[in-house]
C-alpha cells in the first residue's frame, strides 16, 4: 500500500479514537470529523464509507495485533498468557479506553475469546484430564471472559504485577482440580 495512503489512514484512525473519547461514534458527524484531521471530505470517503466503517478497521487492527501476540504461546502457562494480554491491552488502552466508555466492550471481549479459543483449544483439551470436551469448553470461555474483562476494565486501576498476581492465583485455582501437569511452566 502507497505511504500516503498508510499515513492517511493512520491520521483518520488516531482523529476517531481521540473524538472517540469525548463522545459516541453516532455523535460525530463527517463534517466534524474532517475538520479536525484536516482532510477533506473526498479523502475521507475515498478511503471509508462512513465512521463505522474506520472504526470495524481500527477494531480488527486491534485483533489482528491480539492474534499475532499470542501465536507463539504453545503452552498453558498462566503467568506468561496473562502477560501477553496485559502487554495488548497497554499497546492499545486508548481503544479500549472508548471501548469500554462507550459500552462495546462485550462485543471486543468476545471476539478476543473467540480467537483465543482458537488457539488454545486442542492445547487445554490435551492438558486437562478426567473431564468432557464441554467441561473445558465451559471452563474455558468462564475463565478467559473473566480475565480479559477484568484486564481491560481495571487496566489503569492496578499495576501489571497486580492483575497478573490475582488472576493468575484465580485462575490456577480454578484449573486445580482438572490439570494433571504445572499450570505456570
Amino acid at each position: 500500500m502507497d505511504k500516503r495512503v498508510l499515513n492517511t489512514k493512520k491520521l483518520l484512525k488516531k482523529t476517531l479514537i481521540e473524538l472517540l473519547d469525548d463522545r459516541g461514534i453516532e455523535d460525530i458527524t463527517i463534517l466534524e470529523f474532517c475538520k479536525k484531521s484536516k482532510v477533506n471530505r473526498t479523502t475521507f470517503y475515498n478511503h471509508y464509507d462512513d465512521l463505522y466503517q474506520l472504526f470495524d478497521e481500527i477494531v480488527n487492527d486491534v485483533l489482528k495485533d491480539y492474534h499475532d501476540s499470542i501465536l507463539g504461546i504453545r503452552t498453558v502457562n498462566i503467568n506468561l498468557f496473562l502477560g501477553s494480554i496485559y502487554d495488548f491491552i497497554s499497546r492499545h488502552k486508548n481503544i479500549f479506553k472508548i471501548i469500554i466508555k462507550n459500552r462495546i466492550e462485550l462485543e471486543l471481549v468476545q471476539k478476543i475469546i473467540e480467537i483465543s479459543y482458537q488457539e488454545f483449544i486442542e492445547l487445554w483439551y490435551q492438558f486437562f484430564h478426567d473431564i468432557s470436551k464441554e467441561e473445558v469448553d465451559m471452563l474455558f470461555h468462564s475463565i478467559f471472559f473473566g480475565t480479559v474483562s477484568l484486564m481491560t476494565a481495571r487496566f489503569e486501576v492496578y499495576s501489571k504485577k497486580e492483575l497478573i498476581s490475582f488472576t493468575s492465583k484465580f485462575v490456577i485455582n480454578a484449573l486445580k482440580p482438572y490439570s494433571k501437569n504445572s499450570l505456570n511452566n
